[in-house]
């Protein structure tokens, strides 16, 4: 709808369009926890059920675009959040990262995706999850809390609600239950509700960087796979860019899911993971030395990836999916 002469949106936010009966989009972005993993069937995730209940209560129709990677930290919601190209202005995203996370990089790359969120939907508002599964107040979880408070994100806190029978609410210590997940929902509809009453506005975030370096995210191309050439179990793309950080997107399979990332036909990294699970898993991989923080591609003609060979080689194109470059 444009701004106003001040600056500020005049587009209604998700809680005064719901006050008002109008119809919303919300778009979910994290790990395991949101994709739902441990509801028994469709209608006991979580996530459909607040869509659902959504509808019910404010009578209105509602977009859901799920975009959880179980297994992933914050920085492939970053990923998924930049690459993302529906054409949807969301006006709700919910944020669930965190279990992932390792507690030296959380606050960079949650920072980042937060600022990823900000950037592609600036008239959304955002809710982040204290996931139940730290049952603590961990490192990881001060630090998304303290990001949320600098950018004026609401947190839904599960924490104290799985506490008294933390085991009899969750499926494998870990990924909440069809009990779990209604408390996940509950929590939820509980939040938004009194939000809608109170006809909430726009976030006011502090867009001031806190981590060093997080800035570095702002600029991001994504080559879809789909823009490759593929021959065999190799992609090939010929393009030229220059890029301070690249990200391999594609699926593990079970056994080692191998593959090699070549800038103009030399080896710029080779990713080499060894998958013990019956099921394959995509994942985003940041392509860098051990140990190393960045590591720049320039890109004078082609840029390949080469998923190795036989059945397990097939299977990893199979779920080759991007490549995203970060850093620009």
């Amino acid at each position: 709808m444009g701004e106003s002469q001040s600056g500020a949106s005049v587009r209604p936010s998700f809680y005064e369009k719901l006050a008002d009966g109008r119809d919303v989009s919300i778009v979910a972005l994290g790990d395991s926890i949101i994709e739902c993993h441990g509801a028994s069937d469709d209608a006991h995730r979580w996530v459909n059920m607040l869509a659902e209940g959504i509808r019910q209560r404010y009578g209105v129709r509602v977009r859901l675009t799920n975009l959880a990677m179980g297994g992933n930290n914050s920085f492939s919601g970053y990923v998924r959040a930049m690459a993302l190209d529906d054409g949807v202005d969301y006006d709700l995203a919910l944020l669930c990262h965190g279990q992932n996370d390792g507690p030296a990089t959380v606050s960079l790359y949650y920072e980042a995706f937060v600022r990823a969120v900000r950037s592609r939907w600036p008239d959304a508002s955002l809710l982040a999850a204290l996931e139940h599964c730290q049952r603590t107040y961990t490192e990881k979880i001060r630090a998304v809390q303290a990001l949320a408070a600098h950018y004026d994100i609401p947190t839904v806190d599960l924490i104290p609600a799985f506490q008294e029978n933390y085991d009899g609410l969750t499926m494998d210590g870990c990924h909440a239950n069809d009990e779990g997940q209604r408390i996940y929902y509950e929590h939820y509809m509980e939040t938004i509700g009194r939000f809608v009453e109170e006809r909430r506005g726009h976030d006011a975030p502090d867009m001031t960087p806190v981590n060093e370096g997080v800035t570095l995210y702002e600029t991001f191309r994504w080559l879809d796979a789909k823009r490759f050439t593929r021959e065999g179990n190799v992609f090939t793309l010929d393009i030229a860019l220059r890029g301070q950080l690249l990200a391999l997107d594609y699926y593990f399979v079970p056994g080692v899911s191998a593959a090699r990332v070549l800038v103009d036909g030399e080896v710029f990294h080779t990713v080499d993971s060894e998958w013990r699970y019956p099921f394959r898993l995509r994942f985003v991989v940041m392509l860098t030395d051990r140990g190393a923080a960045i590591k720049p591609a320039n890109v004078r003609h082609t840029i390949a990836v080469d998923c190795g060979e036989g059945e397990t080689g097939a299977a990893v194109a199979e779920g080759f999916c991007g490549i995203a470059v970060i850093g620009l």
